[in-house]
């Protein structure tokens, strides 16, 4: 992109772009890099609607965006979910796309992320394997498992090994070490609670025994720290625990 057009975009006002977009075609794949760049969420729907452009460097442009944007609504994950099941697109649309369902953690476009670890594509490949990994499904890991038995590439085949091992990671386990742990050493009682985030984790209500107050435990594999961060209480302190992340959290009685 010339230097001249960035700074026209950059300086532009939001209604200045998406009026830009619809009315300057020339421009429209620049646009979407801006827009992206912003995180607009008013763009979302323009963006949508580009996704049936014939030009696919539009096509790639504005599902880049719409991962950039991050809104992991279903009219969104759909639509990419969509683009990576069709043969028809060319590579760079549908490893775009696959990226694009990693980074808004979209869970439901997993069974077309393990379908496309067999594309013909080495990018649409290796970009499934990637979003699998940071969407966190466990479920994937056997696919993966296979699919880099059959796998040609030797990156690409070393790709699925690794994710399959760190989708395969018995976090479980973990999580049921700490819990009693916490029990042995006279802290609490614990019981197991449902995952409080995407990632394959596990969740620990630690329950203190002599206090009208609970505490809660946390378990996820240290990748997994961003999405622990975003649900530990204010309070919380980590540490490492058999090579886990350990948030440990108080919370008022009920």
């Amino acid at each position: 992109m010339p230097n001249d057009l960035r700074e026209q975009l950059e300086k532009a006002t939001e209604d200045s772009l998406l009026w830009r977009l619809d009315e300057q075609p020339e421009w429209r794949s620049q646009i979407c890099d801006e827009l992206g760049r912003r995180r607009s969420r008013a763009a979302v729907p323009h963006l949508l609607g580009l996704l049936k452009a014939k030009d696919y460097r539009i096509r790639e442009a504005a599902v880049e965006a719409l991962g950039d944007i991050g809104d992991a609504s279903p009219v969104v994950g759909n639509a990419l979910t969509k683009l990576v099941a069709d043969p028809k697109e060319p590579a760079g649309v549908r490893d775009t796309a696959a990226f694009a369902l990693g980074s808004l953690h979209y869970a439901a476009a997993v069974p077309q992320l393990i379908d496309a670890l067999a594309a013909p594509e080495v990018s649409v490949r290796r970009c499934a394997v990637a979003a699998l990994v940071t969407i966190g499904d466990r479920s994937a890991a056997s696919s993966l498992r296979l699919n880099a038995e059959a796998e040609v590439v030797p990156l690409v085949r070393d790709e699925m090994r690794r994710a399959a091992r760190l989708l395969g990671e018995p976090t479980g386990l973990v999580g049921f070490a700490a819990a009693l742990s916490l029990v042995m050493h006279g802290i609490a009682w614990a019981t197991i609670e449902r995952p409080r985030f995407s990632s394959p984790s596990v969740a620990v209500a630690a329950h203190p025994l002599s206090q009208k107050r609970h505490m809660w435990v946390t378990i996820g594999r240290t990748m997994d720290q961003h999405h622990l961060a975003n649900v530990a209480p204010s309070s919380a302190q980590y540490l490492t625990v058999f090579g886990s992340l350990l948030f440990v959290g108080e919370n008022h009685a009920e």
